[in-house]
């Protein structure tokens, strides 16, 4: 039972659908406290082997190689993300919408 009335309970639904990925390719866990590794090792009890495939953990040191290879390359990484050697001066989103916008 709920406290909402039924036309806004089915626009909530509707909203949170058309807004929310369906599927998830790939999720990049890097620069992890411990107990989101625990955490992830008893969540993945009842993963399939499907989503686990889907999750990548990537290990101190291996940042750099590792996101390239996951992402594409230098130039689809952003000049200023973090400690990484990215290209990505434009944001590309946004010049998809016809916004130019200049990472700095």
């Amino acid at each position: 039972m709920t406290m909402l009335p039924v036309q806004v309970g089915i626009s909530i639904d509707r909203f949170l659908i058309s807004v929310t990925p369906l599927k998830a390719k790939n999720v990049v866990l890097m620069h992890r406290p411990r107990w989101v590794e625990i955490a992830y090792s008893l969540l993945s009890w009842f993963l399939t082997s499907k989503m686990k495939k889907r999750v990548t953990m990537i290990e101190k040191g291996d940042e750099n190689e590792m996101l390239e290879k996951i992402v594409g390359g230098t130039s689809l990484i952003p000049a200023n993300f973090g400690d990484f050697e990215g290209d990505l001066i434009v944001d590309i989103v946004g010049k998809q919408h016809g916004h130019e916008i200049v990472i700095s």
